[in-house]
């Protein structure tokens, strides 16, 4: 996921405004993300005295709330997006998924969060997983079915109906359809998964599903559709609110969700 708050609140606001904002309300590109924090920090709360394995940790925005209550942490991704800078104390190695760089039975618990639906192949991550947990741990895996079809499209309908000459005003850069959004500014692409699919695929890996949570129904999805679509300053301005919003997905259940997460346990 894209991770320029701060660079981008550095032009908004000057360096050190910038990084004054992002101390009082968080990281203004990671809506989405304190969104699924609401629904899994509460799971990954209780793993303690725990050797844990951060896979796809980017920056360590979420391997952070896995460090303390007795537990060894590791992470791993392509590269290093700034993890060893912000959480020195934490074992970090570059690698893959497809590829662990760590023995077999290494792990107690396996975090991996909004990483496998970037995967054009996410099949090849199963074997890896389950090698590298020790029998009866655990993994949380976070990713979506339905992006492409969330039930709230605020963005197209600006583009449909408002002058052309007010997209880019009002929008700004993201005055682009999802897939655009995605592929050309993100710089990566996006598949969507269903729940009934990632079991089954993992069941045949040996793990088996023991507790899932599905959320960012049209609550959650009108939050972040609105985030999308203004342009920076308006952002910085409506960022906070839509973020104390948040608590609304859990509050109201109408509509369909299209995030979740699985919590599987592989087979003694």
């Amino acid at each position: 996921m894209y991770s320029g708050g701060r660079r981008d609140a550095g032009r908004a606001y000057g360096g050190l405004m910038g990084t004054m904002y992002e101390k009082l309300f968080g990281n203004v590109m990671a809506l989405n993300r304190y969104l699924r924090m609401q629904y899994i920090l509460p799971v990954v709360g209780q793993v303690a005295d725990a050797v844990v394995l951060d896979l796809g940790c980017l920056d360590g925005h979420f391997t952070q709330y896995l460090t303390g209550r007795g537990n060894c942490v590791h992470a791993v991704d392509i590269r290093d997006y700034g993890i060893r800078r912000a959480l020195p104390t934490v074992r970090f190695c570059r690698g893959s998924g497809a590829r662990l760089p760590y023995a077999d039975a290494s792990f107690d618990f396996l975090f991996c969060s909004d990483v496998v639906e970037h995967v054009p192949r996410y099949e090849e991550f199963i074997p890896e997983i389950s090698r590298v947990l020790k029998p009866g741990g655990t993994c949380l895996l976070s990713t979506v079915d339905g992006y492409w079809h969330s039930p709230v499209r605020l963005r197209a309908w600006f583009r449909r109906h408002l002058p052309a000459a007010w997209h880019q005003k009002l929008l700004g850069r993201f005055a682009v359809s999802d897939e655009d959004l995605h592929r050309d500014f993100m710089g990566h692409v996006r598949y969507d998964l269903t729940m009934a699919r990632v079991t089954d695929d993992f069941a045949r890996g040996g793990l088996t599903v023991v507790a899932q949570c599905a959320y960012c129904r049209a609550a959650g999805s009108l939050l972040v559709e609105l985030f999308f679509s203004f342009n920076e300053s308006i952002r910085y301005w409506i960022f906070p609110l839509l973020r104390a919003l948040l608590p609304l997905d859990r509050w109201l259940a109408a509509g369909k969700p299209w995030q979740y997460y699985l919590l599987l346990r592989k087979n003694a």
